[in-house]
């Protein structure tokens, strides 16, 4: 009797079997078992961050949950995704030495913290091995959850003064370096998956193509976006958005050249069909001649 009172109350959403879980510490430090908790993470999952009063429930995991990854993305419904980093560490990389570091953003609570005050396995300063089991003492080891969403925040704020389609980022409800709330895109594709087929994505959508050269236009700007692949470029119908950014990012020297390199230069030839790369650099030379003369008579 008690049993099947339990199971009724759950089918009618009296009482929540929604997993609950806490990635960080009150103290702001991630979770020890950071890494294995973000790939425990279901549909109906309730993300807790105590250090900075949220709390959001997940309706849908967005991106493959793979250990490649270094960023998870959670739908959170009502057009806002949650993106988060996939790890704690990886391995060692030696040109990496410890310490103290700061982030100031244009985010509404800036994140202030000293990787010392951090839950580490070791000490943060030594940034040795020896917590980690990995055989090596002397190598320091890469922190890639700052590595992760500092990376990403920077690359979004140097492209904030441009008119590159990126995804938007809500800066009020993110917390920088924990988390961010970013837009949901309404993917149809990637564009490596589209440019596999073509022809038959052309048929289906037919302003693809035009909407594609659209966001070409706007890469003028740019000789180079850090760690760009056309897997990181999703169309929603109507529109081709950048999901991804990283630091690095290179801009042209608008009074020199035109003919200066595209972001597309580090894409393989055979990625793109012959014919609509031909496009692509024609557009963003044009439009780059537009841009310079635009600027010599201002």
């Amino acid at each position: 009797m008690a049993r099947t009172l339990l199971i009724f109350l759950v089918s009618i959403g009296w009482i929540s079997t929604s997993l609950s879980m806490e990635l960080f510490s009150s103290a702001g430090s991630p979770v020890a078992n950071y890494g294995e908790q973000v790939f425990l993470v279901e549909p109906g999952t309730v993300l807790n961050f105590s250090a900075t009063g949220m709390s959001f429930q997940v309706e849908r995991i967005l991106n493959p949950q793979e250990r490649a990854n270094l960023t998870v993305v959670y739908s959170l419904g009502n057009g806002e995704a949650l993106r988060l980093a996939a790890h704690r560490y990886r391995t060692p990389e030696p040109q990496l030495s410890g310490g103290g570091l700061t982030r100031r953003s244009r985010f509404r609570h800036e994140a202030h913290f000293e990787m010392d005050a951090w839950d580490t396995p070791f000490g943060a300063n030594s940034m040795g091995n020896e917590g980690l089991g990995l055989g090596l003492s002397s190598e320091p080891v890469k922190d890639i959850f700052l590595d992760a969403m500092l990376n990403f925040q920077t690359g979004w704020e140097q492209v904030q003064s441009t008119d590159l389609p990126v995804v938007l980022v809500n800066e009020d409800r993110s917390r920088s370096p924990f988390y961010f709330v970013v837009e949901e895109v309404d993917v149809k594709f990637l564009a490596d998956e589209a440019f596999r087929n073509w022809s038959e994505v052309r048929k289906v959508y037919p302003q693809v193509e035009e909407h594609w050269l659209q966001f070409v236009s706007h890469t003028w700007e740019f000789v180079k976006l850090g760690d760009f692949k056309l897997s990181q470029l999703a169309y929603d119908g109507e529109r081709w958005v950048l999901l991804d950014l990283w630091k690095d990012n290179e801009r042209i020297n608008k009074y020199v050249d035109i003919e200066q390199g595209s972001v597309f230069d580090v894409i393989d030839e055979d990625k793109i069909p012959r014919l609509l790369r031909a496009q692509m650099f024609e557009v963003i030379r044009d439009r780059r001649r537009l841009e310079l003369c635009e600027a010599k008579l201002r």
